[in-house]
């Protein structure tokens, strides 16, 4: 599990990641779906090569 967190605009969200993510570790993930009315978004981890 991690913690996403981006402070600029107020958004922070926890999500499970690939095994062996280490604390510190940058994780790219893009948003699969958004609700911004209900303050909902769904984000997915995007593998690297």
């Amino acid at each position: 599990m991690a913690v996403f967190s981006y402070p600029r605009v107020g958004f922070q969200a926890t999500a499970w990641v690939s095994v062996g993510t280490q604390i510190g570790d940058e994780v790219v993930v893009k948003v699969e779906e958004s609700h911004p009315r209900d303050d909902i978004i769904y984000v997915k981890e995007v593998a690297r090569d």
